[in-house]
Parts: structure tokens; sequence; C-alpha cells
């Protein structure tokens, strides 16, 4: 049980990060505004020293700082008790099923174990979703290396195409596609012989609906909060087109959909949402357009990467927020669809699969005086390695900014990827 809480000027908020997920620096505007902040740190996958060390003082100069690693949840929930907070979060997968176990130790809302397992385990989601008479393609989990019999039962269960994907996992790393089940065979050893021991999920690959766009993909998310059991859909995001085998190159706010196919998509993720039965909590639900009509790829329990950036650029909402003022336990008005009279954007530049190393890089600096423009992110330089396997997190360089409409998005999109120049090895 949560000690007595002090009196403070404003509410103390407990927040789970590590130094690959989300920048402290995104949360900064809440240490100065709303909340104080108490980070709890939990490095997973570990990360190297220097990195973790780097990660720490940035957090110390927002707030005071509880290492988690290596304390089983008892000790993890005494250690952050001493402190009294008020409410306790996440904005990443990482780690939300053990904060959501200390969370009920320290009797804060946060989702139930039940729930944050299903945000966090592809498997348990499609079944769960299943069960809740949301349409998944046929899935099968990968069973544990030479369980051969069982491994040979995925023929007769799922048909191919496939993607073979982590169970836990984001940015659709170690994300394979496999059109045969020797191609899963084959993609399945060269996970062993490169000591990736993830527990794995392959399922039916969702064809796309026809197009001929050569530049949007047929993949959008929805951007909603939870409160109360009742979902408010505030925002859908569109997807520029995918590079092998399955990386985002950007995306933009808000999506291009006929009236008929964003109400279709917004159905869906409160379908999801109701399904996986979430009762609070930020989401992200990415859905693709088939040609039966949209079909759910997955939910995650967070916001997506940079989408509260994107619609603070466009409204006033801050999801940030919104996530804090949820862990108070904050019953939220129903919101509607946010009414965006620009296009804001993030347009990004995925190595090709087959290089190593960026070797060098020409009309970078000039991208930055491209009219729309705002800011510039360089990820990998000349003589840095690129591995598509990472998938998104390893992209060159990304462009953000804000356009009058997708037309101009177009164009800008198309200027980059010409007029920018990068050489690999």
């Amino acid at each position: 049980m949560m000690p007595a809480r002090p009196q403070r000027s404003r509410p103390l908020m407990a927040v789970l990060t590590s130094p690959l997920e989300l920048s402290p620096m995104a949360l900064a505007p809440l240490a100065a505004g709303r909340y104080e902040l108490l980070w709890l740190v939990d490095s997973t996958p570990p990360v190297h020293r220097h990195v973790a060390a780097v990660h720490a003082a940035m957090l110390r100069k927002l707030g005071d700082v509880v290492h988690l690693e290596g304390l089983p949840t008892s000790q993890a929930a005494t250690a952050i008790r001493r402190h009294r907070p008020d409410g306790i979060v996440t904005f990443q997968d990482a780690g939300m099923l053990r904060l959501a176990e200390i969370a009920a130790e320290l009797e804060l809302p946060f989702h139930t174990p039940k729930v944050a397992e299903r945000l966090v385990d592809k498997f348990v989601q499609r079944r769960a979703l299943h069960q809740g008479g949301v349409a998944v393609p046929r899935y099968a989990e990968v069973p544990p290396s030479g369980d051969c019999a069982a491994l040979a039962d995925i023929e007769s269960r799922i048909s191919f195409p496939a993607v073979l994907k982590p169970r836990h996992g984001t940015g659709s790393e170690n994300v394979v596609s496999v059109p045969s089940f020797l191609h899963l065979l084959e993609a399945l050893s060269q996970l062993s012989r490169d000591g990736i021991g993830e527990a794995m999920l392959v399922e039916e690959f969702i064809p796309a609906a026809p197009s001929r766009d050569e530049q949007i993909a047929p993949v959008v998310s929805v951007e909603s909060y939870v409160s109360g059991g009742r979902v408010s859909n505030v925002a859908m995001t569109g997807r520029f087109r995918f590079v092998e085998p399955f990386r985002e190159t950007g995306n933009f706010m808000p999506a291009e959909l006929s009236d008929e196919d964003g109400a279709a998509v917004l159905q869906l993720a409160v379908d999801a949402a109701r399904a996986l039965e979430i009762e609070s909590g930020c989401l992200h639900t990415e859905i693709k357009l088939a040609p039966s009509g949209p079909r759910l790829i997955e939910v995650n329990g967070r916001p997506g990467g940079g989408i509260p950036e994107m619609i603070g650029r466009l409204s006033k909402l801050d999801l940030y927020d919104v996530g804090c003022r949820l862990a108070l336990g904050e019953q939220l008005p129903h919101e509607r669809l946010l009414q965006m009279d620009r296009v804001v954007f993030r347009s990004v530049i995925q190595a090709p699969m087959s290089a190593h190393r960026v070797l060098s890089l020409q009309g970078f600096d000039e991208a930055a005086t491209f009219p729309g423009v705002e800011h510039l992110l360089l990820n990998r330089g000349p003589g840095q390695s690129v591995d598509w396997r990472k998938g998104y997190r390893d992209f060159v360089f990304a462009a953000e900014g804000t356009v009058d409409d997708v037309a101009e998005l177009r164009a800008l999109d198309r200027r980059l990827r010409e007029e920018v120049s990068v050489v690999y090895e």
C-alpha cells in the first residue's frame, strides 16, 4: 500500500523510460508545467555503459531517478513507493508488463497485467482480438528450436506468403517476409545463426487494396485515448510507401482517406480496443487497407513515435499530458477527430537491404532550405553502419515539417529522395 502522499503544488508522475526509447526531452515541457517527474530507468535491452550514463544525466536535470535494473517486482515497487508518486505511466512498449505488475502493487491506475500482456505480446494480442470478434490474419506461434513436429504443423495451419516477426518488438526490427514454408525455415535458421533467440510469430500476409499510388502506403494508424472504457479517436496518420522488408519511410497527418474508409478505420480501432478490454490509456492502432476493407495490423498501448509532437503542431491537444492525466485516474471527456487545416509530416530515408555502411551524403544541408522543411535529423552519417534487420531505427535521415496539403507533401517527399544523394557500401 502507498504511504500517505505529501502535499505538493504539482502531482508527481513516475515515468518508465530506457535509453533506446522515448527521449526524456520530449517530456521536458511536462516537468516545466503541470507535473514533477520521477524517472524509472530499466534498460531493456541492455545498452552501452556510456549511453546509459548520458541518459541518466539528462534525466537528473528533469527530476529524481530510480533504477529498476535487476530488481524483482516487489523490490522495484518498494523503491518507487518511497517517493510516493501520484501516478505511474510509460510511453514505450519495453517494460510495460513489468510496470503493470508494479502499479498493481502500488495500487496506482494503469493497465492490468492481463491487458498489458495483450499490448506487448503480438501472439497474445492476436488471440484476444480473435476471441473478441475482430478479424485477424491466421497466425501461429513459432515453436522452440528443435520441435520439428510443431514447426511442420504451421504449414497446415496458415497459408503463404506470410510474415515472420518477434512476439515482442517495435519498429519492424527482425520482421521478414516468408513467401513459402521453405523460406520460413531459412529465415529461422538465419535468426539462429545471428544469435537472435526472440520468441517469434508467423502470420498470413494481408494483401493491399488495389492502388496505383507509388508514394502513399495502404496503411494508416489511428491515434486514440481511452477513458473509462470509452475510446476517443483524435487523429488518423498516413504512411509513405514502405521499403523492404517492412520498414516505414515516414508518415503524415491527417491521413488521406475517403469518408467511407475513414469511418471504417475509426470503427475498427474502437472494436480492437474493446476486444482487448482496455479501460484507460493512449493507443496507436495500425490498420491496413485490404481488398475486403480495413484489416487490423496491431494495437500499441502508447502513442506512436513522434505522434504527440505531430498532433501538437496542428492542435492544442498534448497526448503526453493526456497519458499523465489518465494515470492520475482522471476521467477525460470524449474527444472527436481533430480538425487539421494543414499537413504535418516526417519523411524518412532508409538504406536498401543490400547496404552495410553509409559512404557519403550529398545535398543533406541544402534540404533544410526546401519549403516546408522545419527540421532535419541525421541518424546515420558517412562511415556509420546500417542494418535493415534493425527495422525503422536504422534510418539514414529524416525531414520534418508542415505543408498546405498532400499534393505539396508528395512533391516535397519526391524532392528529398531525388536531390539528397546517399552512397552506400
